[in-house]
């Protein structure tokens, strides 16, 4: 089948255009399922789950403990709500501070 565009009106080609993208999401989509099955059938050939496979859950083994709070190790002596433990970036209070020339050692604990 061929289609002769130039005689196509704008129209009929917006309408030419609107199939063609439908069909090519239909054509994904079936491909995605297809790989899907392709995956939960390894996974089953080995004797474990899509998620264990794909390494999103642990298979067995400890669970992974709950991490423990780090006591703070710097204070803003302007509020002394406001800590740091020293770990990840460092606070807007603290890297204001930094930028003005202070010292991390003066906000010590």
């Amino acid at each position: 089948m061929t289609i002769n565009l130039e005689s196509l009106s704008i129209k009929e080609l917006k309408k030419l255009q609107d199939q063609a993208a439908a069909m090519v999401e239909q054509k994904r989509q079936v491909k995605i399922e297809e790989a899907r099955e392709q995956v939960r059938q390894i996974a089953d050939s080995v004797g474990m789950s899509v998620e264990e496979l794909m390494g999103l859950k642990k298979a067995s083994g400890k669970a992974k403990s709950p991490r423990q709070k780090v006591e703070p190790k710097y204070r803003n002596p302007e509020n002394p709500s406001e800590t740091w433990a020293g770990r990840g970036r460092k606070p807007l209070w603290l890297q204001a501070k930094l930028d003005q020339g202070q010292s991390l050692e003066s906000f010590l604990i």
